[in-house]
């Protein structure tokens, strides 16, 4: 069984991911497929003739280019996320956390959609932690508002309780799709 974790930046995702391979489950992160595609050399290749430059690729040029040409984010979107996708399924894993996955449209690849999500205020205090100056305006240009993923959720996790309330809503939640709940000796 695949199991997808989805929410927008800073509402849980990775928290929720952790507590699952606390427990002993393997999981998977599209974020990390993501680095390891947009590193390849032929990506990196694909990337520098889009871009006309010579020398390789950052995130931060790419970031900077895509906001100056919209159209170049569906070339960069149509380059990468097939590849990030396959990366992130060739993974033997129960849990996938998958940022944009209602985005992409990728929900049909899972068997469950389990959604995080947090007050807005809780947000921005995470973002600003993470030393994000201006969370609202550059996230909000490729992620669904909050609402529109709860369509798809088979389960909601609000983040703003307290981490041992989470962790006590995703025992019952692993338990009653069948997993067994095994800790990590780790």
């Amino acid at each position: 069984m695949r199991i997808a974790i989805t929410g927008g930046i800073a509402e849980g995702k990775s928290t929720l991911l952790k507590l699952l391979a606390g427990m002993g489950f393997e999981c998977a992160s599209a974020d990390a497929a993501a680095r390891d595609v947009f590193f390849d050399a032929s990506i990196q290749a694909e990337l520098r003739s889009m871009l006309g430059q010579d020398a390789s690729v950052s995130p931060a040029d790419l970031r900077a280019a895509i906001s100056k040409d919209h159209g170049l984010r569906r070339e960069v979107n149509a380059l990468l996320h097939p590849r990030i996708i396959d990366l992130l399924l060739e993974q033997k894993a129960s849990f996938y956390e998958v940022p944009l996955l209602i985005e992409t449209c990728m929900q049909s690849k899972f068997d469950a959609i389990w959604v995080t999500r947090c007050r807005p205020e809780t947000k921005i205090a995470r973002l600003l932690e993470r030393g994000i100056k201006e969370p609202s305006n550059r996230f909000s240009l490729v992620q669904f508002e909050p609402e529109a993923r709860l369509a798809f959720a088979d389960c909601v996790y609000d983040t703003d309780l307290p981490i041992s309330q989470t962790a006590e809503h995703l025992k019952k939640e692993v338990k009653s799709y069948g997993f067994p709940l095994v800790v990590s000796t780790e």
